[in-house]
């Protein structure tokens, strides 16, 4: 299993970070991982950026899904 990413610069699909995978990047927009860990579901963290004029705005979304019993 690769850990690492294959550019230091940007978020490409498949590139790892810690134990989240990138399952989903638009440059400059925002990144979406998957969780990779051992967990009783599923994971994802986001992040999306919006930039005004001067002003940036990053926002974090996080989403867990439980697994069923």
């Amino acid at each position: 299993m690769r850990r690492s990413r294959t550019t230091r610069n940007k978020f490409l699909i498949g590139d790892t970070l810690d134990w989240w995978r990138i399952s989903e990047a638009r440059e400059g927009e925002m990144v979406e991982f998957k969780a990779e860990m051992k967990l009783s579901g599923e994971a994802t963290l986001r992040f999306e950026v919006q930039k005004r004029g001067i002003t940036t705005t990053v926002s974090q979304f996080a989403r867990f899904l439980t697994n069923s019993i």
